[in-house]
């Protein structure tokens, strides 16, 4: 089960390569967790963005948190996550 408890976790995905660290989550209407936040690109937080993974696209493999199907390029190529 994906919770508040993910924050500050890293996300893994294809290949078990680390796609970012999950640095919050998007409450759904129903108070369940829509998605997750991470920031990708930039360097040393410079020129990175927030963007939006889905927490049906994530899964719980052992304690680690997977989007098995997303590369760090893919997350990198998604839109900028607006509120």
């Amino acid at each position: 089960m994906i919770d508040r408890t993910v924050i500050g976790r890293d996300l893994y995905g294809a290949n078990d390569e680390e796609v970012g660290e999950i640095e919050d989550v998007v409450m759904g209407t129903d108070g369940k967790v829509d998605s997750v936040l991470i920031d990708v690109g930039g360097f040393l937080g410079l020129g990175a963005k927030r963007v939006a993974i889905p927490v049906d696209e994530i899964t719980m493999q052992g304690d680690r948190i997977v989007a098995s199907g997303l590369t760090k390029d893919q997350a990198e190529s998604m839109p900028e996550y607006e509120n």
